[in-house]
């Protein structure tokens, strides 16, 4: 424990240095940072996330050293840091030890994150997703994905955000959930990574909120099969960058096409190697599975089968997906009785 955390402080106080070295001399910073997160990274997902952008950032013109900066220069640092070091170090690396671990020992697939599906009216309910939360700690989880539907206010998750202070949280919202309270909180926590509807009426006006806020923030594209034509114009990256957004994620509707789905994957893959605009593209679905393939034991995959045989293009990323709490429950049953009596 002792040279876990003299190593966190370590790495954290490199962070600290490093994004202030950016905000001061961009390219020669962002090239050193990199390199000390290649010297730093240990298993194979960090290898790999560390591996690629230094090879993205040999081009001198990448747009990705734009995206860097305007990360450092609009986000609240403090913030930036925090919800980084959650997602890579708490979950990527530590965490990703005890997923493996416990697929090892029990060959059952473990998710590297839960993505909870909120309901309106079921505020009084924080208790019983905290449950969830700490049964998944125990798992060697850290990062969780909140879909909050249109009418729910996401001030209200105040206890769940702070109680977890060590988490990263993607908060995905429709812009009218921006409401006033919300960019205090977020820099009262600063765990949380907030991903607006950019289909969504407002999507421009509540991203300048954010913004002026120094939140950190990105955007949403929900498609079907007739967007595809739209994305690949590239025009969904330009309006996400107009508002300052340096993310897009692609999110394929629960009944678009197998095919489209792999289109929009390839058309990613070919945009991050070759970037036009400083917005970095995340393929939803794709992405997350490619992540648990990477942070999973060879031994742990795909032994869990989704309970409605549901196969879809990646079928391993089906626990990937967004769940009710009521789902939640049912799927952990009593293994999260069990983690209660512990």
């Amino acid at each position: 424990m002792k040279s876990e955390a003299m190593t966190r402080t370590l790495i954290g106080t490199a962070v600290d240095k490093g994004l202030n070295d950016i905000a001061r001399d961009p390219k020669r910073s962002i090239r050193q940072l990199i390199d000390l997160g290649t010297f730093f990274a240990k298993g194979r997902f960090q290898r790999y996330f560390f591996d690629i952008f230094g090879e993205l950032l040999h081009n001198n013109e990448s747009p990705y050293y734009d995206l860097i900066t305007n990360l450092v220069r609009h986000v609240d640092r403090k913030l930036l840091k925090t919800f980084g070091m959650n997602l890579i170090y708490n979950g990527w690396t530590q965490g990703a030890k005890t997923v493996r671990r416990i697929e090892h020992e029990t060959g059952r697939n473990v998710p590297w994150t839960l993505l909870f599906a909120l309901e309106a009216g079921q505020e009084a309910c924080l208790s019983r997703w905290q449950q969830i939360i700490d049964f998944a700690r125990g798992q060697g989880l850290y990062s969780f994905m909140l879909f909050c539907p249109p009418g729910f206010d996401p001030t209200l998750l105040r206890p769940l955000l702070q109680k977890n202070r060590s988490c990263a949280f993607l908060l995905f919202l429709s812009p009218a959930g921006v409401k006033e309270g919300l960019a205090p909180l977020l820099q009262e926590v600063k765990n949380t990574f907030v991903l607006l509807d950019m289909r969504a009426p407002g999507f421009a006006q509540k991203a300048q909120v954010l913004d002026a806020a120094q939140c950190l923030y990105g955007a949403v594209y929900p498609y079907r099969e007739q967007d595809v034509p739209e994305i690949e114009s590239g025009r969904p990256a330009q309006e996400a960058n107009a508002a300052h957004a340096p993310f897009l994620f692609l999110q394929a509707h629960e009944h678009c096409p197998p095919k489209a789905q792999e289109d929009v994957c390839a058309f990613v893959l070919h945009a991050r190697r070759e970037p036009k605009t400083p917005v970095l593209y995340i393929d939803f679905f794709s992405d997350l599975a490619y992540i648990d393939d990477i942070i999973s034991s060879e031994a742990g995959k795909g032994t869990l089968e989704a309970p409605d045989g549901r196969p879809g293009p990646f079928p391993q990323s089906w626990h990937i997906r967004p769940q009710t709490l009521s789902q939640w429950e049912a799927l952990l049953g009593d293994r999260l009785l069990e983690a209660e009596e512990s």
